[in-house]
C-alpha cells in the first residue's frame, strides 16, 4: 500500500453546462478516478427547480457514493447526508459492508431524492450476500442537511 503522503493528488470537477461555470471541485479523489472510464461514468441529477443537484462518484471499482449540493444561492454548497447506508445495514443485522456499496440516484419528486442502494455483507453461513433497497432523502433548498425519510427493507439478491 502506498503511504498517503506518497500518493498523487487527483481532483475532479463538476460543471453546470447551462450556466457554463464550475460548481465544485473535489480534491484528492484518488482511487478509481485514475481510470478514464470512472470519470465518464460520473453522473449528475438536478431537481425540478434546478436548486439542488446530486453527483455520483466512484471511490473504488465496487463503490459509488453520492454528493449533494444546494445551488440556490448561485454557488455550490454541500448538503450533509444522513447515514442511510448504516440504516440499511442495521435492517439486515450487519455493521459494515463487504466490498460492495453503490448508491444510484433514480429520480427527484419535488424535494425528495429517491436512490437505489445496493451493498454486500459477509454472512458466516452464506459468505458474501448482496442486498438492495430504496432510500428517500428530503432536501429543502437552502438547507445544509438532508433528512432520511425512508429506507425499505433490503432484499437479498442471491443471483449475483
Amino acid at each position: 500500500m502506498i503511504p498517503a503522503a506518497s500518493r498523487p493528488t487527483m481532483s475532479s470537477e463538476r460543471h453546470d453546462t447551462r450556466a457554463q461555470k464550475r460548481l465544485v471541485r473535489f480534491e484528492d479523489v484518488g482511487g478509481i478516478h485514475r481510470y478514464e472510464g470512472a470519470r465518464q461514468s460520473s453522473k449528475g441529477l438536478w431537481n425540478d427547480t434546478d436548486s439542488v443537484v446530486v453527483f455520483t462518484d466512484s471511490g473504488t471499482r465496487h463503490s459509488r457514493e453520492i454528493y449533494v449540493f444546494d445551488v440556490s444561492s448561485g454557488s455550490a454548497n454541500p448538503v450533509a447526508l444522513p447515514d442511510y447506508v448504516q440504516n440499511a445495514l442495521g435492517r439486515v443485522e450487519a455493521a459494515r459492508t463487504s466490498h460492495h456499496c453503490v448508491s444510484s440516484p433514480k429520480r427527484w419528486e419535488g424535494n425528495a431524492l429517491h436512490l437505489e442502494l445496493s451493498f454486500s455483507v459477509h454472512d458466516p453461513a452464506r459468505g458474501r450476500v448482496f442486498y438492495s433497497c430504496e432510500v428517500t432523502l428530503d432536501l429543502q433548498p437552502g438547507s445544509t442537511a438532508a433528512t432520511l425519510s425512508r429506507v425499505t427493507k433490503p432484499k437479498s439478491d442471491i443471483s449475483q
